[in-house]
């Protein structure tokens, strides 16, 4: 039934199953699936909340599909980019002065690069990645060397063409079933536009789960961490050190926008009104009592509100209080804050329109990577416009 063809326009179909486990509920699911793309040269996505489901459920493909190499070529894997080994970041690591400092550093980097030439997928959470290697060679120099900060400066990238993640997109656009999660799925249809080419067809395992991934994908979190990664993506590495390539902004869009005066001025406009984010060391300062700017400022006073009235402190849990009434001075320094966030915001609206523009000016003047860097950090200009700000 949840196959069928639809039979009024705008309403889809949608099927909600339940059943014990043992029943045989993933085959049921996976058989009308491959045969509903088979016939129709569609892809199918069925999306599980946790990893384990995901592998449980490529290894029940395995029966739908007994030869490897057509299984290949039908079904693959997908998850978000943080759970891939980024090979820009292993190369920066192998390069490092820390590796010249220190032996240790210099094994683990030769052995994640040889086990990035021999992966399948350079999937860092499963796969054929070594789950004990973290364990002894470290976190920083194994799982860290994923792109867990939206640092990704995608065709920019000497890396780009060979790119775990870019290859993991370019398989599901071919692939018949794509097992994803939920997380993901909801991120692209968060971020997704109108004429965005998605999948028509999903099938949603541990379905329970589904609300929680969906108020994480559309809600926005004002945090102190939030603020600094929008401050890093924005500004690059502060402070002299640079243990990721952390461009900023203004490195990736520079050659972009040379040239074009009104380009130029949103991009440094943008560069200033981001320090008003929350900077390295707020930890410090907010304990000492000692914030800096509008965002740490308002950090500071929503942390004494919340540990003046909050019971449990010391528990383990996180930490709820009521918004009202307020302690003096919040009010005005919220206040504050949306007003620098609107100025930084503004500059951000405007670049994303001018990228765009300039792609849909084009007369074919531009190179397919080019095009492709233009889409990239449109895309991620609008999406920390209206996400991390709005």
């Amino acid at each position: 039934a949840a196959f069928a063809p639809v039979e009024e326009q705008g309403a889809p179909r949608v099927v909600l199953a339940e059943a014990g486990t043992g029943v045989g509920k993933t085959l049921g699911y996976l058989a009308p699936a491959s045969v509903w793309a088979e016939k129709n040269k569609g892809s199918v996505w069925i999306s599980t909340f946790t990893k384990n489901l995901q592998r449980q459920i490529d290894q029940e493909l395995s029966r739908l599909y007994p030869d490897a190499t057509v299984k290949e070529t039908q079904v693959t894997i997908r998850k978000g980019r943080e759970n891939y080994l980024c090979l820009l970041n292993l190369e920066e690591t192998a390069a490092g002065t820390e590796v010249a400092r220190h032996p240790n550093h210099a094994v683990a980097a030769g052995i994640m690069a040889r086990w990035a030439a021999a992966s399948k997928d350079g999937d860092l959470s499963g796969g054929d990645f070594p789950g004990w290697l973290p364990g002894l060679l470290g976190y920083e120099h194994t799982a860290g060397l994923a792109d867990r900060r939206g640092e990704c400066i995608y065709s920019a990238c000497d890396h780009y063409h060979k790119c775990f993640v870019e290859r993991s997109v370019r398989k599901a656009k071919r692939a018949k079933l794509v097992i994803a999660n939920h997380a993901l799925v909801m991120i692209q249809t968060a971020l997704s536009g109108p004429g965005d080419d998605m999948p028509t067809h999903y099938v949603f395992d541990e379905g329970h789960h589904l609300f929680s991934a969906a108020d994480s994908a559309f809600a926005a979190h004002l945090s102190a961490q939030e603020t600094t990664d929008l401050r890093r993506w924005i500004l690059g590495a502060e402070g002299g050190r640079r243990k990721s390539r952390a461009r900023g902004i203004k490195r990736r869009l520079e050659d972009l926008v040379a040239g074009d005066t009104e380009g130029e001025r949103l991009l440094q406009d943008i560069v200033d009104a981001a320090q008003i984010l929350t900077a390295p060391g707020w930890t410090r300062r907010l304990r000492e009592g000692n914030p800096q700017g509008p965002c740490e400022k308002f950090l500071s006073l929503v942390y004494k509100q919340v540990h003046a009235r909050a019971e449990g402190i010391n528990g383990p849990y996180s930490l709820e209080t009521p918004t009202h009434p307020a302690i003096e001075g919040l009010a005005d320094t919220a206040a504050a804050l949306k007003k620098n966030l609107v100025r930084l915001q503004k500059p951000m609206n405007a670049m994303t329109a001018l990228l765009r523009k300039k792609l849909a000016d084009d007369k074919g003047d531009l190179d397919a990577d080019t095009r492709k860097r233009l889409d990239a950090v449109a895309g991620s200009l609008d999406r920390r416009a209206k996400m991390a700000i709005a």
